[in-house]
């Protein structure tokens, strides 16, 4: 099957970026570019999930510990350890569902609205739902109008691309919004969004105000809102993952070659 691949006009059409879904990399005048997430990726963000699988690993078999006292059976012994050591990948198999359900939505909701159009049929999942309707009562706090969704973005100076999910002007203010699906806001969210900052105002023009992360807990659905002003200090940030990386990168492909 030929992949849909989307493609975007920008820098008066003096570049062509194309986007392939199937395998998630970008195209710049045939060129491959890498995205924002590849650089923040440079992070090491390995710490908070080695901690949980750890405590998820112990706390099932504290759980089990009345069963394998009993027990004298080698093999099964055996059986029950190894089943501990996957508690995180099915926990996080099954913790995911309620936040990528509620994100999922709010895309649609988003997309809806900007094109004025039906939104989607509120969620029966009831997690899910309060998710939503936290979303829906900061949507009428804030009364953002949203201008832009889902929408390609490509630095022709730093060589980069990505998508970000929403730009809206709330009170005559332009704002970047992205949506997250974790247990948390961290740094590197920061930097993403200051990526894709730098890489909207080169492409258009226009000037970000500010940013804001919306997160849906991956377990709960928690609605969290958190608006970013440190434009400098995060553009940094970001600029820094991004040399990192490439000269990372350099010396990787120096020393294959040997």
């Amino acid at each position: 099957m030929i992949p849909t691949i989307i493609t975007t006009k920008c820098y008066n059409d003096e570049v062509t970026l194309e986007f392939n879904p199937d395998n998630h990399r970008f195209y710049a005048n045939g060129e491959t570019v890498k995205s924002v997430t590849t650089y923040t990726g440079v992070l090491d963000k390995s710490t908070p999930l080695i901690i949980w699988a750890t405590r998820l690993n112990r706390d099932w078999l504290l759980e089990k510990a009345p069963e394998l006292v009993k027990m004298t059976d080698e093999d099964t012994i055996k059986l029950l350890i190894e089943e501990s050591s996957k508690q995180h990948t099915i926990r996080k198999e099954q913790a995911a569902d309620i936040g990528t359900q509620a994100h999922d939505w709010v895309e649609k909701f988003v997309a809806a609205t900007k094109a004025n159009k039906k939104p989607p049929a509120l969620p029966k999942d009831k997690q899910v739902h309060n998710a939503v309707m936290a979303f829906l009562s900061w949507m009428n706090k804030v009364n953002p109008k949203f201008t832009e969704n889902e929408k390609h973005i490509y630095s022709r100076k730093y060589k980069y691309a990505g998508i970000l999910d929403a730009v809206a002007l709330i009170k005559s203010k332009r704002v970047l919004i992205d949506f997250k699906t974790s247990k948390g806001i961290y740094s590197d969210h920061l930097y993403q969004t200051a990526g894709y900052q730098l890489a909207y105002e080169e492409m258009t023009g226009k000037a970000i105000d500010y940013r804001i992360v919306i997160k849906f807990g991956k377990e709960d659905g928690n609605f969290e809102v958190k608006e970013l002003h440190d434009h400098t200090r995060d553009k940094k940030g970001f600029l820094a993952c991004f040399t990192l990386k490439t000269i990372d990168t350099e010396i990787t492909k120096e020393l294959k070659k040997k």
